[in-house]
Order: C-alpha cells, then structure tokens, then sequence
C-alpha cells in the first residue's frame, strides 16, 4: 500500500512538474530558439572550416556563451543577421550572413588581396577532429594548412658545464659548491649538476637538484657530493635555468676528500672573472643567454647570469591528407527560414596574419565581466550545449547507424536548459549525448557522484535481484528481490536513469544502468525496498575502487577437471599465458572470459589462428567540409595478426562474452568471429569500437565519444550490434543466489562434450 502511494505521489509531482515546464519553455518563444540554432550552425561553421588567424586563435567556449547570450533577443530575421555579422566580424571579417542566399562573387573579391602571390592558400583539415580536443593519443588531428605558427623549440634548460679527467680521483669522493640566487620574477628553477661518466657506460654518479631547486632570491652556498668509482673516465658538473627566469651564479668550486678533509681541485674562471669560452666553460640550451654580470656579486667583480631568452620559430602546418577545397570555394547554407551564411573555405596568408585584418577590435574576454561563470547561468549552459552539439554535428561517425534525428535534438535541448540550473545541468548534457547510442560517450563533470551503497544489483528474469552484499549489518542477503527503489517501481527508477547513458546495445545499457542506479554523491541515502522492508542505504563506498578490488580478487587462470583451462582475460597477461603454454598445449579444451576488457593480452590471438589476419576494419574519416558533406576519404587501419607457435587452435576453445565486452574487448572478439577461432556464447557485446575522443568545457565538465568508424571484419555494421554469441545465455534468480557462474558452467559443460 505504501508503494502504491509513493506512486501517486510520484504522478502528482510529474504532472506539476510537467505543468511548470510547459510554463516555462512558453517563456521563451520560437523565435529565440531559431535565433539560438542559427548561432549555434554558424559557431561550429566557423569554428571548425573558416580559416581565419582570429577564428583559430578564439576562445571558442567562452565565445559560444557571449554569442548566445547576444542573438537571444532579437525580433526576426533582420535583427538576427545585423547581429550575426556584428558578432563575427572581430573573428571572420570575411563571412557575411544575409536573408537571401549570398553571390559568391563579391564575397570572393573581398578575401583576395591585391598580391595574392605573396601569400599562402590556408584551409582546414580534420583528420577526425583534434581542434580543441584533448587527445591523449594524438591519433586525431585538425590542422590549418599552410599557415604558420610560432612554436617556442627552446631546450627547456640551460646553463653552463665544464669536464675535467677522472683518473686522478678514483675511488674518491668529490664535492661541487657553489652560490647562486634566483630573479624573484622566475618562473623555473635553478640547479647545479655533478656526473661522473665510466669508461664502459655504465651508470656512475649523478644528481641535479631535481628534488631540491634553487629557488631563492638571496645568494646561497649549495653543496653537492658523490663518489668517483674505479670505472670513471670522466667528471661533468655546472649550472642551469630549468624553465623561464633568471639565475645567477658564482664561485663554483670543485674540491676532492683526501685523507678525512677537503682538498680543493683547481678550476680555471671559477667566479667568472674572465670571459667563460676563454676558460673552457661550455654554454648550453637552445633559447637560453649566458652572460657575465658586473652587479649584485658574491665574490669578485663579476658573476655569471643565465636568462631564458626563448627560441621562438615559425612552423608551417603541413597536409595531413590530400584532399583540400577549391581555393574559389564559398560555403554557403540556410541557418534557419530567412536566413544564410556564406563564407570562404580558404583565405590567404602572410606574415602569420590573413588577409583581410579586421577593422573591429579583437574580443577580450575581460571585457565581458557580466556573462555567467557558471552553469546555474542560462547563457553558460546554452553555450556548452552550442559546443557540444556541433563535434557532434561535424566530426561523429555513426549517424547512419543510430538514425538519431540531430536538430531536432538541439532544439529539445535548448528548450529544456531554460528551466534547467547548474546541478541539472549536467543531466541535460547527458540526455543529449544519449541520443547518440555510443557506449563511448561519457560526461564528466562535478555532480558526477562515484560512490554507492555497500551492495551490486543485476536483472535476472524479469525482477532486480542483489548480487552482492558488502556489509552483513545491512539485513539484506544475495537474492533479495528489490521492489521499490526510493519509492518507485525498479523499472521506472532504471529508466529515469537510462534517459542519461548513451549506448550502442541493450547490453552495454543494462550493464551501464546497473553501476548508475547505484551511484551518487559522497553519503546520499539510497532507499530499497525488499520483502516488504524499507532499508536506507549509504553511499560511502567508492563504487569503482571497489570494483577494480573485487575483479582483481578474482583468478588470472584455473586448471580445471578433465583437462580444461580457464582463462581469465580481464586479468591475464601476456607473460603469463606464455608461462602455462604447456598445459595449454596439453589441455582438452580453453575457456577465454572476456566479459569485460582484456589485459593487453591480444597476442593470445596468434596461437589461435592458422593463417594470417590483416583486414582493414578502423576507420578515420577526414574532413574538409561542414556537416559532414563530401567526407574526402577515411584512413584503413587494422591489426597486423599472424599465427604463433604453439597452434591452439586445433582444440576445442570457447569463448565467454557480454555486453560489458566494449572497444579493444570487441577488437579482439571481431577476431575470434572473423576467423571462426572459437565457439562464443554469453550475450552480445557492447557495440562500440573505436579509439575515444575527449573536449572539455567551462565549468570543469568534459565529454567523450568515439572518434572513428569500425566495422566487422566482412565490412558489415560492428556499432549497434556487437559480436553476437552463437549460444544466447541468461542468468537465474537461483544462480545468483547459489552464487554460481552460469556462463562459466555452461562453458564447461560444453568444453567436456565430444
């Protein structure tokens, strides 16, 4: 009886809340909405394919909230033009925005300078995406080609060193001294160094402050000592300036221990009293001044300055690929009834700037002290949904694949952000990306809760049943059947939940929305309902470091009854599986678990196949044109795989998968089904491959998402689909009760059949 009220109270405060969001979407009007989508396609046209030194050098997300926060209010096509170009004309004087469909002629005159000769044809390419994206493995790219760049090519230190012969000190103890002071303003660090080199290369002696930098202002005495071993050819030692700044040096002085004290090892220009080439002094570190100094000494009348100078460069971007837009290219398309975008997809360059300059004063975010800075700000969260629709919208593979009615998905979420705040926020962007259906597609940010009760929970026919119960306080046992989760049916309560996740397969959602329903902030109370009982739960338990100890709890390999073999692939190295390749030799059958991700154990692969594997089946597409129109070509990669000894593949081998299986998981499974290697059984898996992507946005948040294409071996759709087992498997309630593995007993029936 009690749940069926909390239901009713449940369908009260929809309809009330139903009510209040009709109210306010009706606050805003269509008209601001058109006005918001046509910035938005005009942000990520620009942004993206406008070549523009101003474009390129923007803070783009700070830009995506002063631009919605300017179009907004107008009233009608007119206002919203005058607007357009108004906003873009600091950034992208040659884009022009009007209510008819632009001529590309005068356009044309415009971005050409009277010498085009002397100037480079610059435009992009996108090798997936890698403008403002933050790629840890640099496999994605965006290039501006042929324009230049200055990088600074600075050594990173520099300073001076002198070398002297070893031979007479072997076996000896040395000391290096000598007083420096940093600039107050520095930023790095400074440090004398002391090596001793053998004559067999082996390591000697060696330290240089690292963990104890020079960092003051004032002159100091610093002391360095080792030991020169029987080995040693030579002794190195000096000074440097570790990053930006300014050090000074002076009286470095050598001395050896001889007889329990310290003799000192003459050292010619030791407080630099004479010029320091004269003296065998070396100078070293491209982007960095060593000179010699007549004020603020500690000795003498001269001292020895180093100064960071810096070794700028100008570096002409290279193609990444080969197709370009014809330089006389005018992109021209309809933001919303009435209105149009035109703009060149090349522009010419010279002297790091192109032509033309704008005559309106480049934006400064300072400026704009009035903008929200942070997402309990409208503008703030239209500009993070402006952001992330458009890599959506220019650079995700798998539109045709998922069917997802894009706009139509910006326009929910623009209306729906207006009566959205900061904690809900986050939610917003996580309905969005959902959309997409890629297991891929992550938004982090800081209501992102990572702790849960002390329990796990999974569905089994029909009903959430707890799999695991940590604490034994609780009341609650393996089994219990869950019949309300904070007052709501299990169901409904999972799919509030599942309107967040973005994935490929039913699978990978279900095993998503499993770890989800649990997780929340640090102490937020859980309420379940079992057998009729309320038990309020914590979540005090760091939800993932949990389950990183429980799997590695678990056996990397089992030498079972009857000859088999039990490999644990989520665990499992390479080295180990080389370890017991006799008793995989030697066994009846191999079971290989890979309900989960693999342990950098694909080489296992090898002793499966009779022939050799080298289809293509990743792809990364390249762009040079907005909306993904006349995608000019896709990069094929794959894995180079080739039959090892001992050939295991004459045996009876079988395979254990699910939907937690996702990207290398299902790399190494698109070989197993390819090349027919293994009986699979289990569930689908997850239905997403392909290296991540990841951008951040204001607001401490950040997304990713899958940046390439991947197929099936025989060039058939992987992403939705997954690798399907040749025998479907379900769990029971009295499995999970009994505490069995039903995959794995299934399994070993199987690898004991004949």
């Amino acid at each position: 009886m009690k749940l069926l009220k909390n239901q009713l109270v449940y369908a009260l405060t929809f309809v009330l809340f139903y009510c209040s969001l009709i109210t306010g979407v009706s606050a805003q009007s269509q008209q601001e909405i058109n006005n918001l989508k046509a910035f938005t396609k005009a942000y990520g046209y620009v942004k993206y394919f406008h070549p523009s030194t101003e474009a390129d050098q923007l803070d783009w997300g700070w830009f995506s909230v002063y631009g919605a926060s300017q179009v907004r209010d107008c009233k009608g096509s007119d206002c919203l033009s005058e607007t357009l170009n108004t906003l873009f004309e600091p950034i992208a004087p040659t884009v022009r925005f009007s209510a008819d469909k632009p001529e590309s002629k005068p356009l044309k005159l415009t971005a050409t300078p009277p010498q085009p000769k002397d100037y480079r044809q610059v435009y992009w390419q996108h090798y997936g995406v890698g403008k403002d994206m933050i790629n840890p493995s640099e496999l994605y790219k965006s290039v501006r080609v042929n324009s230049q760049k200055v990088e600074e090519k600075s050594a990173g230190f520099g300073g001076i060193n002198k070398r002297i012969p070893a031979e007479p000190y072997l076996n000896k103890r040395i000391r290096l001294k000598g007083m420096s002071k940093l600039a107050p303003s520095s930023e790095g660090t400074g440090h004398f160094w002391l090596r001793v080199d053998n004559s067999d290369q082996s390591p000697g002696f060696f330290e240089n402050m690292n963990d104890n930098p020079i960092s003051t202002a004032d002159w100091q005495l610093y002391t360095i000592t080792g030991h020169v071993n029987p080995k040693a050819s030579t002794i190195n030692f000096g000074g440097f300036l570790s990053g930006k700044g300014t050090l000074h040096l002076d009286m470095i002085e050598l001395e050896v221990e001889e007889n329990g004290s310290w003799t000192r090892i003459p050292i010619s220009n030791s407080s630099f009293e004479d010029p320091i080439e004269d003296q065998n002094w070396i100078s070293m570190g491209k982007g960095y001044q060593v000179m010699r100094v007549v004020d603020d000494l500690a000795d003498g009348t001269q001292a020895l300055e180093i100064n960071y100078v810096g070794a700028p460069e100008a570096i002409t971007q290279a193609p990444i690929f080969q197709g370009y837009p014809d330089a006389s290219e005018i992109w021209t398309a309809e933001l919303t009834e009435g209105l149009w975008i035109a703009m060149p997809l090349v522009l010419y360059e010279k002297d790091l700037q192109t032509y033309p300059i704008p005559t309106v004063k480049a934006y400064n975010p300072d400026d704009f002290t009035a903008l929200p800075t942070n997402a309990n700000g409208l503008d703030f969260r239209l500009g993070n949904i402006i952001t992330t629709w458009n890599v959506f919208q220019h650079f995700y593979p798998y539109f045709k694949e998922t069917g997802v009615a894009w706009e139509s998905e910006l326009e929910k979420s623009l209306k729906d952000t207006y009566t959205s705040n900061e904690k809900r926020h986050y939610r917003d962007l996580k309905e969005l990306t959902a959309t997409l259906k890629d297991g891929h597609i992550q938004v982090y940010g800081k209501e992102q809760g990572l702790f849960a009760p002390p329990i796990n929970w999974e569905w089994a026919e029909g009903k959430l049943i707890l799999t695991q119960v940590f604490d034994s306080t609780l009341g609650l046992t393996v089994g219990d059947v869950v019949e309300a989760i904070d007052g709501n049916f299990p169901q409904q309560y999972f799919d509030q939940v599942k309107a967040g996740i973005s994935a490929a397969t039913a699978g990978y959602l279900n095993y998503r929305a499993n770890d989800e329903t649990l997780m929340g902030a640090k102490d937020s109370r859980l309420t379940i309902t079992v057998e009729g009982r309320e038990h309020e739960l914590v979540r005090s338990m760091d939800y993932h470091k949990n389950k990183t100890k429980l799997k590695a709890s678990l056996p990397q390999y089992k030498l079972l009854d009857d000859g088999i073999v039990y490999l644990n692939l989520d665990l499992i190295s390479t080295d180990t599986i080389k370890r017991i390749l006799p008793e995989l030799e030697n066994s009846k059958a191999i079971i290989a678990d890979l309900r989960g991700y693999p342990k950098g154990n694909h080489e296992f692969i090898n002793l499966l196949l009779d022939k050799a594997d080298s289809s293509k089946w990743m792809m990364v597409n390249q762009y040079i044109y907005p909306d993904q129109q006349d995608i000019v070509g896709h990069s094929d990669m794959g894995w180079e795989m080739v039959p090892e000894k001992p050939h295991l593949g004459n045996k009876k081998v079988i395979f254990i998968t699910d939907g937690q299986a996702i990207s290398y998981a299902e790399s190494y499974m698109g070989f197993i089904e390819a090349n027919k290697l293994a009986l699979i059984i289990g569930q689908p898996t997850a239905g997403t491959n392909g290296n991540i992507n990841m951008f951040a946005l204001p607001g401490e948040m950040g997304i990713s998402f899958t940046g390439m294409k991947v197929l099936k071996h025989d060039g058939s759709q992987l992403h939705g689909i997954g690798i399907i087992p040749d025998i479907y498997l379900e769990k029971t309630i009295k499995g999970i009760t009994e505490g069995r593995d039903e995959f794995l007993e299934k399994a070993i029936e199987l690898a004991k059949n004949e």
